[in-house]
């Protein structure tokens, strides 16, 4: 047997040990298979003619990945829903899109985070490829929770919320008879883990995604460390069963397109088998990471009738968990109190009124001065951890949905304002709240429920209260030179030039309406045309001599006339293209047309031209016919 021919038969070996790898229901005599086509892969005759270097134990392999993938993964700008089809079905790694949107520079994940802002973020994505008719669903692993706890409390407890706000929300359209606007899988375990796939590959045969929309590393997370090389590694999981990923985190959507990076799977099997092998060394370097446990959960524990939403419920679990478990610091009981009065003045604040500008030296010059400023940021962090905590229990949901109502806002996702939080510790530092009645209410039936025992608006001892004057007027000034330079970019309402301006010339917009039904182009029907009367056309295909449309929603009997009769035969040469051409040449009233078939221009131009001779025939005949009679 020549060489060619034993290259040839290595190659179709490869292929099919790298398709039975794929199946996790092969049997072992397909093991086995497995086992020879690495061998065969990996021997150093195929590297050498595809110039795939072998791993270096001395080397990260983090590194040599990245480098393999640069050289072997071809990265496709294109608009994915035209490239693939509209109406083509993929899914979405939320835990990608979370990272995305945490990442936003106009977010301040400083203060304890803003969760409201983040899942807009999210959701008004989803909603734009939408409307773009995208057909998609979103999905997580539980099996990600350690790399997520990595990333801080913050992220943790984002990702948490978003999940529940997605379950909530599918719970609500239930509830009120509505379809599930994003149908969100919650996949046990994780795609690495052996024999714990089976959700995975369920979803996979059963949903049938054209590609999978995710990053290669998740936005913002460490370079070289477990989340970014894991999250890299579902990237190659997804080629090495034949699936595109096109990236988040490139993701623009511009009018009718969406425009994204496309990762196309190699087409080498021995490119695709050594990214495995890649794979199997970084889940046994970072193995520690992804099999880290985490604290027991906790169920909600709210007294019954205490008339609170799902936010409500969630908030004060996540507030009874955080003072039971010892933390916060003395001002624990206060900094609870002052954050159940934020969470009321979330309820009926509006967003702008909470759109505090972004005063970052006075934020960081009030911290360094106030003790009191930097135990509210410890509670929030204290805080972050009890709400994953509650969210993470499965015994929980129930008492979640026990909160929805019909017709009634979900506000789960709007759990924690951390500047407006801020805005408050530095406002009680200087005095006590005044708050409306309403809103004391509020504060004081979720600090019942959460078990708080301090006074809700109270003053807070221990800040500084000149560090924190000197906050609260920065964001006044801030807030005032705003007003005053959107202020200058509008229109003043002195003089009425606001009306002036949207009107425009009235008189002249009259009498260009007036106008406008009547177009002196039309040669035939002005030979009979009153300019007293509209233009108007016949209803129907075969319209009958007395109804006539001269509006979108007015409709008149009137007796026919010669004119009338002009129009309607216009009308009906109109239904095909060569009536159509004959209308635009005589100039007759063609206001409904009906054209068979779309034109291009050189067709239309050689129809135009038959047209013309075919009307140059017709008046040479009638010249004929004349003189014949004559």
């Amino acid at each position: 047997m020549g060489d060619e021919e034993m290259k040839d038969k290595e190659k179709e070996e490869a292929e099919k040990a790298t398709l039975s790898r794929g199946n996790s229901d092969a049997s072992d005599d397909d093991d086995d298979e497995d086992g020879e086509g690495m061998e065969m892969m990996l021997s150093t005759e195929g590297s050498s003619a595809l110039n795939i270097p072998e791993w270096n134990s001395e080397e990260p392999i983090e590194a040599q990945m990245v480098s393999l993938c640069y050289d072997q993964v071809r990265v496709q700008t294109c608009d994915f829903l035209s490239e693939f089809g509209a109406a083509e079905q993929f899914l979405i790694d939320g835990e990608s899109m979370v990272a995305w949107a945490l990442c936003n520079p106009l977010l301040d994940n400083t203060h304890g985070g803003q969760t409201l802002h983040a899942a807009h973020i999210i959701e008004s994505a989803l909603q734009s490829l939408r409307e773009r008719g995208a057909c998609f669903e979103i999905f997580f692993f539980e099996g990600y929770a350690p790399l997520w706890r990595q990333q801080g409390d913050l992220h943790c407890m984002a990702r948490e919320l978003l999940i529940k706000h997605l379950s909530l929300a599918a719970a609500q359209a239930k509830l009120e008879g509505r379809p599930q606007p994003i149908r969100a899988h919650m996949i046990p375990g994780g795609w690495w883990m052996e024999g714990h796939t089976a959700a995975w590959d369920s979803l996979l045969d059963v949903y049938g995604p054209a590609f999978i929309m995710a990053d290669y590393g998740w936005c913002g997370s460490e370079q070289g460390g477990a989340p970014q090389a894991i999250t890299r590694g579902f990237v190659h999981h997804c080629h090495a069963r034949g699936l595109n990923v096109v990236t988040v985190a490139d993701l623009n959507m511009d009018g009718s397109h969406c425009m994204s990076g496309n990762l196309i799977p190699p087409d080498e099997p021995l490119v695709r088998l050594r990214f495995q092998q890649g794979i199997s060394v970084l889940l046994e370097k970072h193995a520690a990471t992804l099999s880290a446990q985490e604290n027991p959960p906790s169920n909600i524990e709210v007294p019954s009738g205490g008339g609170l939403d799902a936010r409500g419920l969630l908030v004060a679990a996540g507030l009874r968990k955080a003072l039971s478990s010892g933390g916060g610091g003395k001002n624990a009981q206060d900094l609870a109190a002052l954050f159940c009065c934020c969470s009321a003045l979330q309820d009926r604040l509006p967003l702008s009124q909470r759109a505090f500008p972004a005063c970052g030296e006075a934020f960081s010059s009030w911290r360094a001065a106030s003790d009191l400023a930097r135990e509210g940021l410890s509670f929030l962090a204290l805080l972050q951890r009890s709400l994953t905590a509650v969210m993470r229990a499965p015994a929980n949901q129930a008492p979640l949905k026990a909160g929805l109502s019909k017709g009634g806002p979900l506000r789960v996702a709007d759990a924690i304002d951390g500047r407006l939080f801020a805005v408050l510790l530095a406002k009680a530092s200087t005095g006590a709240l005044d708050l409306p009645a309403e809103v004391a209410a509020a504060a004081k039936a979720m600090a019942s429920a959460a078990g708080c025992t301090a006074a809700c608006g109270a003053k807070l001892s221990g800040g500084d209260a000149k560090a924190s004057e000197a906050l609260l007027s920065a964001l006044a000034d801030a807030a005032k030179a705003r007003h005053e330079a959107r202020g200058a970019s509008l229109i003043p309402l002195s003089e009425k030039p606001l009306l002036r301006r949207v009107l425009g010339d009235m008189a002249a917009k009259l009498e260009a309406a007036e106008e406008a039904d009547f177009d002196p182009a039309k040669v035939e029907l002005g030979k009979y045309r009153d300019r007293r009367y509209r233009d108007v056309e016949p209803l129907g295909d075969e319209p009958d001599i007395y109804s006539f449309k001269i509006g979108e929603e007015e409709y008149v009997a009137r007796k026919a006339n010669k004119w009338n009769n002009v129009g309607r035969r216009a009308q009906l040469k109109a239904r095909w293209s060569s009536g159509y051409i004959d209308s635009l040449l005589e100039g007759t009233p063609c206001r409904r047309q009906v054209i068979a078939q779309n034109m291009a221009p050189e067709e239309f131009e050689r129809r135009r031209q038959q047209a013309v001779e075919r009307l140059a025939n017709d008046a040479e005949m009638e010249r004929r016919a004349a003189r014949g009679k004559g």
